[in-house]
Protein backbone atom coordinates (compact mmCIF):
# COMPACT_ATOMS: atom_id res chain seq x y z
CA UNK A 1 0.00 0.00 0.00
CA UNK A 2 1.34 3.37 -0.86
CA UNK A 3 0.56 6.74 -0.71
CA UNK A 4 -0.87 8.58 -4.18
CA UNK A 5 -0.13 12.21 -4.77
CA UNK A 6 -3.26 13.40 -3.82
CA UNK A 7 -2.68 11.49 -0.17
CA UNK A 8 -4.98 8.51 -0.47
CA UNK A 9 -4.33 4.93 -0.68
CA UNK A 10 -3.83 2.40 -3.59
CA UNK A 11 -5.52 -0.99 -2.86
CA UNK A 12 -3.70 -3.79 -5.10
CA UNK A 13 -2.85 -1.21 -7.57
CA UNK A 14 -6.50 0.46 -7.20
CA UNK A 15 -6.93 3.54 -5.62
CA UNK A 16 -9.68 3.76 -2.60
CA UNK A 17 -12.52 5.79 -3.91
CA UNK A 18 -12.42 3.83 -7.10
CA UNK A 19 -12.09 0.50 -5.13
CA UNK A 20 -15.60 1.85 -2.90
CA UNK A 21 -17.39 3.07 -6.14
CA UNK A 22 -17.14 -0.50 -7.33
CA UNK A 23 -18.26 -2.14 -5.05
CA UNK A 24 -21.31 0.49 -4.75
CA UNK A 25 -22.27 -0.87 -8.08
CA UNK A 26 -21.62 -4.58 -7.74
CA UNK A 27 -24.04 -4.46 -4.13
CA UNK A 28 -27.01 -2.45 -6.73
CA UNK A 29 -26.45 -5.00 -9.38
CA UNK A 30 -26.86 -7.75 -6.36
CA UNK A 31 -29.75 -6.21 -5.23
CA UNK A 32 -31.21 -5.73 -8.43
CA UNK A 33 -30.76 -9.20 -9.74
CA UNK A 34 -31.91 -10.79 -6.64
CA UNK A 35 -34.47 -14.10 -7.16
CA UNK A 36 -37.71 -13.61 -6.31
CA UNK A 37 -40.86 -15.67 -6.90
CA UNK A 38 -43.41 -14.74 -9.22
CA UNK A 39 -46.49 -13.55 -8.09
CA UNK A 40 -49.09 -16.00 -8.82
CA UNK A 41 -52.08 -15.33 -11.25
CA UNK A 42 -55.58 -14.53 -9.47
CA UNK A 43 -58.56 -13.19 -10.38
CA UNK A 44 -57.92 -9.18 -10.30
CA UNK A 45 -60.42 -8.71 -7.57
CA UNK A 46 -60.71 -8.38 -3.57
CA UNK A 47 -62.21 -11.89 -1.77
CA UNK A 48 -65.56 -11.92 -0.85
CA UNK A 49 -63.93 -11.84 3.06
CA UNK A 50 -61.52 -8.84 2.75
CA UNK A 51 -64.91 -6.68 0.84
CA UNK A 52 -67.07 -7.51 3.84
CA UNK A 53 -63.99 -7.20 6.60
CA UNK A 54 -63.46 -3.43 4.64
CA UNK A 55 -67.07 -2.96 4.47
CA UNK A 56 -67.46 -3.51 8.50
CA UNK A 57 -64.37 -1.54 9.17
CA UNK A 58 -66.20 1.46 7.23
CA UNK A 59 -69.42 1.16 9.30
CA UNK A 60 -67.44 1.57 12.30
CA UNK A 61 -65.09 4.59 11.53
CA UNK A 62 -69.06 6.10 10.42
CA UNK A 63 -70.34 4.99 14.09
CA UNK A 64 -67.76 6.36 15.82
CA UNK A 65 -67.59 9.20 14.26
CA UNK A 66 -71.26 9.70 14.68
CA UNK A 67 -71.20 8.59 18.20
CA UNK A 68 -68.77 11.34 19.01
CA UNK A 69 -70.36 14.56 17.30
CA UNK A 70 -73.78 13.22 19.02
CA UNK A 71 -72.39 12.91 22.11
CA UNK A 72 -70.70 16.66 21.41
CA UNK A 73 -73.93 17.70 20.57
CA UNK A 74 -75.77 16.68 23.43
CA UNK A 75 -73.28 18.32 26.05
CA UNK A 76 -73.42 22.08 24.05
CA UNK A 77 -76.86 21.49 22.54
CA UNK A 78 -75.36 23.74 20.25
CA UNK A 79 -77.45 24.16 17.18
CA UNK A 80 -75.12 23.20 14.11
CA UNK A 81 -73.93 20.73 15.88
CA UNK A 82 -77.46 18.97 16.59
CA UNK A 83 -77.79 19.14 12.57
CA UNK A 84 -74.82 17.24 12.19
CA UNK A 85 -75.57 14.62 14.29
CA UNK A 86 -78.74 13.80 12.66
CA UNK A 87 -76.78 13.78 8.83
CA UNK A 88 -74.59 11.54 10.28
CA UNK A 89 -77.48 9.06 12.04
CA UNK A 90 -78.73 8.99 8.31
CA UNK A 91 -75.29 8.06 7.28
CA UNK A 92 -75.09 5.33 9.33
CA UNK A 93 -78.38 4.30 8.81
CA UNK A 94 -77.84 4.22 5.44
CA UNK A 95 -74.27 2.46 5.45
CA UNK A 96 -73.97 -0.71 3.32
CA UNK A 97 -72.23 -2.60 6.18
CA UNK A 98 -74.62 -1.48 8.73
CA UNK A 99 -76.03 -3.49 11.71
CA UNK A 100 -79.33 -2.62 11.69
CA UNK A 101 -79.35 -3.15 15.56
CA UNK A 102 -76.60 -1.06 16.16
CA UNK A 103 -77.38 1.60 13.84
CA UNK A 104 -80.90 1.87 15.72
CA UNK A 105 -79.34 1.41 18.97
CA UNK A 106 -77.11 4.46 18.67
CA UNK A 107 -79.46 6.54 16.91
CA UNK A 108 -82.33 6.15 18.86
CA UNK A 109 -81.19 8.43 22.06
CA UNK A 110 -79.63 11.49 20.19
CA UNK A 111 -82.98 11.34 18.39
CA UNK A 112 -84.82 11.76 21.47
CA UNK A 113 -82.90 14.65 22.78
CA UNK A 114 -83.08 16.32 19.43
CA UNK A 115 -86.57 16.07 19.40
CA UNK A 116 -86.73 17.50 23.27
CA UNK A 117 -84.94 20.82 21.65
CA UNK A 118 -88.47 22.09 19.53
CA UNK A 119 -86.41 23.42 17.10
CA UNK A 120 -88.03 23.31 13.88
CA UNK A 121 -85.13 22.06 12.16
CA UNK A 122 -84.40 19.82 15.04
CA UNK A 123 -88.03 18.21 14.24
CA UNK A 124 -87.77 17.92 10.40
CA UNK A 125 -84.24 16.22 10.85
CA UNK A 126 -86.18 13.58 13.20
CA UNK A 127 -88.64 12.92 11.37
CA UNK A 128 -85.61 12.49 8.41
CA UNK A 129 -84.09 10.12 10.71
CA UNK A 130 -87.08 7.97 11.58
CA UNK A 131 -87.82 7.44 7.56
CA UNK A 132 -84.40 6.37 6.82
CA UNK A 133 -84.24 3.86 9.82
CA UNK A 134 -87.63 2.53 7.94
CA UNK A 135 -90.18 3.53 10.80
CA UNK A 136 -92.39 4.92 8.54
CA UNK A 137 -95.41 5.78 11.32
CA UNK A 138 -92.79 7.40 13.61
CA UNK A 139 -91.53 9.71 10.82
CA UNK A 140 -94.73 10.66 9.81
CA UNK A 141 -96.36 11.72 13.20
CA UNK A 142 -92.85 13.71 13.81
CA UNK A 143 -92.87 15.15 9.93
CA UNK A 144 -96.72 15.87 10.98
CA UNK A 145 -95.36 17.61 14.33
CA UNK A 146 -92.99 19.79 12.32
CA UNK A 147 -95.65 20.73 10.05
CA UNK A 148 -97.76 22.01 12.49
CA UNK A 149 -95.90 23.82 14.86
CA UNK A 150 -93.72 25.26 12.37
CA UNK A 151 -95.87 25.85 9.38
CA UNK A 152 -93.90 23.95 6.76
CA UNK A 153 -94.65 22.59 3.77
CA UNK A 154 -91.84 20.34 3.17
CA UNK A 155 -92.77 18.45 6.50
CA UNK A 156 -96.14 18.10 5.19
CA UNK A 157 -95.07 16.58 1.99
CA UNK A 158 -92.80 13.89 3.69
CA UNK A 159 -95.85 13.30 6.52
CA UNK A 160 -98.28 13.04 3.57
CA UNK A 161 -96.11 10.58 1.78
CA UNK A 162 -95.83 8.40 5.13
CA UNK A 163 -99.03 8.40 5.34
CA UNK A 164 -100.39 7.61 2.23
CA UNK A 165 -97.51 4.69 2.20
CA UNK A 166 -99.29 3.45 5.70
CA UNK A 167 -102.54 3.58 3.86
CA UNK A 168 -103.87 6.35 6.71
CA UNK A 169 -104.99 9.07 3.53
CA UNK A 170 -107.27 10.74 6.62
CA UNK A 171 -104.52 11.72 8.24
CA UNK A 172 -102.47 12.26 5.20
CA UNK A 173 -105.45 14.54 3.91
CA UNK A 174 -105.60 16.58 7.02
CA UNK A 175 -101.95 17.49 7.20
CA UNK A 176 -102.09 18.89 3.55
CA UNK A 177 -105.53 20.64 4.59
CA UNK A 178 -103.61 22.54 7.25
CA UNK A 179 -100.64 23.62 6.09
CA UNK A 180 -101.58 24.74 2.43
CA UNK A 181 -102.26 28.33 3.37
CA UNK A 182 -98.44 28.26 4.08
CA UNK A 183 -97.22 26.69 0.53
CA UNK A 184 -95.98 30.30 -0.85
CA UNK A 185 -94.16 28.21 -4.16
CA UNK A 186 -95.96 26.17 -7.23
CA UNK A 187 -94.06 23.89 -6.45
CA UNK A 188 -94.92 23.44 -2.84
CA UNK A 189 -98.49 23.89 -3.67
CA UNK A 190 -98.12 21.46 -6.88
CA UNK A 191 -96.61 18.87 -4.45
CA UNK A 192 -99.48 18.96 -1.53
CA UNK A 193 -102.07 18.92 -3.72
CA UNK A 194 -100.50 15.88 -5.79
CA UNK A 195 -100.65 14.24 -2.41
CA UNK A 196 -104.53 15.04 -2.29
CA UNK A 197 -104.76 13.28 -5.72
CA UNK A 198 -102.82 10.03 -4.45
CA UNK A 199 -105.69 9.81 -1.88
CA UNK A 200 -108.60 10.86 -4.14
CA UNK A 201 -110.50 8.53 -6.65
CA UNK A 202 -112.55 10.41 -9.39
CA UNK A 203 -115.83 10.82 -6.90
CA UNK A 204 -113.82 11.72 -4.14
CA UNK A 205 -111.57 14.30 -5.41
CA UNK A 206 -114.14 17.21 -5.58
CA UNK A 207 -114.25 16.86 -1.71
CA UNK A 208 -111.03 16.66 -0.88
CA UNK A 209 -109.98 19.58 -3.17
CA UNK A 210 -112.77 21.91 -1.40
CA UNK A 211 -110.27 23.65 0.92
CA UNK A 212 -108.04 25.00 -2.30
CA UNK A 213 -109.08 27.55 -3.78
CA UNK A 214 -111.22 27.63 -7.04
CA UNK A 215 -108.33 29.55 -9.23
CA UNK A 216 -105.64 27.44 -7.67
CA UNK A 217 -108.10 24.32 -8.54
CA UNK A 218 -107.90 25.67 -12.62
CA UNK A 219 -104.57 25.60 -12.90
CA UNK A 220 -104.06 22.41 -11.12
CA UNK A 221 -106.69 20.97 -13.53
CA UNK A 222 -104.97 22.19 -16.37
CA UNK A 223 -101.81 20.70 -14.97
CA UNK A 224 -103.21 17.65 -14.63
CA UNK A 225 -104.40 17.81 -18.28
CA UNK A 226 -101.15 18.82 -19.85
CA UNK A 227 -99.47 15.84 -17.46
CA UNK A 228 -101.84 13.11 -18.94
CA UNK A 229 -101.56 14.64 -22.75
CA UNK A 230 -98.05 14.55 -22.08
CA UNK A 231 -98.14 10.63 -20.59
CA UNK A 232 -99.82 9.66 -24.06
CA UNK A 233 -97.76 11.19 -26.59
CA UNK A 234 -95.06 9.48 -24.39
CA UNK A 235 -96.73 6.22 -25.01
CA UNK A 236 -97.48 6.66 -28.46
CA UNK A 237 -93.55 7.70 -29.08
CA UNK A 238 -92.71 4.35 -27.18
CA UNK A 239 -95.50 1.92 -29.25
CA UNK A 240 -94.54 4.01 -32.62
CA UNK A 241 -90.78 3.01 -31.35
CA UNK A 242 -91.73 -0.55 -30.70
CA UNK A 243 -93.36 -0.95 -34.25
CA UNK A 244 -90.37 0.40 -36.45
CA UNK A 245 -88.08 -1.60 -34.45
CA UNK A 246 -90.04 -4.99 -34.64
CA UNK A 247 -90.57 -3.97 -38.60
CA UNK A 248 -86.71 -3.81 -38.81
CA UNK A 249 -86.68 -6.99 -36.93
CA UNK A 250 -88.60 -8.69 -39.80
CA UNK A 251 -87.39 -7.04 -42.32
CA UNK A 252 -83.99 -8.33 -40.79
CA UNK A 253 -84.73 -11.71 -40.86
CA UNK A 254 -87.02 -11.68 -44.28
CA UNK A 255 -83.60 -10.65 -46.14
CA UNK A 256 -81.74 -13.53 -44.18
CA UNK A 257 -84.18 -16.15 -45.17
CA UNK A 258 -84.11 -14.23 -48.82
CA UNK A 259 -80.13 -14.67 -49.42
CA UNK A 260 -80.09 -18.37 -47.44
CA UNK A 261 -82.46 -19.57 -49.97
CA UNK A 262 -80.41 -17.88 -53.10
CA UNK A 263 -77.48 -19.70 -52.06
CA UNK A 264 -78.90 -22.42 -51.42
CA UNK A 265 -80.03 -22.97 -54.74
CA UNK A 266 -76.93 -22.06 -56.25
CA UNK A 267 -75.11 -24.67 -54.30
CA UNK A 268 -78.00 -26.92 -56.13
CA UNK A 269 -77.89 -25.61 -59.36
CA UNK A 270 -73.62 -25.85 -59.35
CA UNK A 271 -73.76 -29.27 -58.01
CA UNK A 272 -76.16 -31.08 -61.00
CA UNK A 273 -72.98 -28.64 -63.28
CA UNK A 274 -70.32 -30.66 -65.54
CA UNK A 275 -69.02 -27.81 -67.29
CA UNK A 276 -67.75 -24.46 -66.91
CA UNK A 277 -70.44 -22.53 -68.42
CA UNK A 278 -72.76 -24.37 -66.31
CA UNK A 279 -71.41 -23.35 -63.28
CA UNK A 280 -71.24 -19.09 -64.21
CA UNK A 281 -74.76 -19.49 -65.16
CA UNK A 282 -75.66 -20.91 -61.59
CA UNK A 283 -73.80 -17.91 -60.42
CA UNK A 284 -75.23 -15.67 -62.27
CA UNK A 285 -78.68 -16.75 -61.29
CA UNK A 286 -78.31 -16.67 -57.58
CA UNK A 287 -76.17 -13.30 -57.88
CA UNK A 288 -79.37 -12.13 -59.26
CA UNK A 289 -81.65 -13.85 -56.62
CA UNK A 290 -79.42 -11.91 -53.82
CA UNK A 291 -80.13 -8.91 -55.63
CA UNK A 292 -83.83 -8.94 -55.09
CA UNK A 293 -83.44 -9.63 -51.22
CA UNK A 294 -84.60 -6.15 -50.06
Amino acid sequence: MRATRAGGRRLGGVSEKSFIQAAVIAGACLVGCAWTEPVREGAGTLGAGWTERMTRDRFSATLSRARTVCELAASTAEYRMERKCAALAIDVLSHDGRDDAAAWAFAAEPMRALEQSGRCEALYDVGAVYAQARRKSESATRFAACARKCRSPAAALRAAAQFTDLQRCPDALAIIQETFPFAETDEQQVGLLDGVTRCSDAYSVSKNMAFVPRAVRRRYAALLEAREAERRAAEERERLARAEAAQREAASAARSACASDCSTGGSQCRASCVEGSCISRCEAAESMCRSGCH
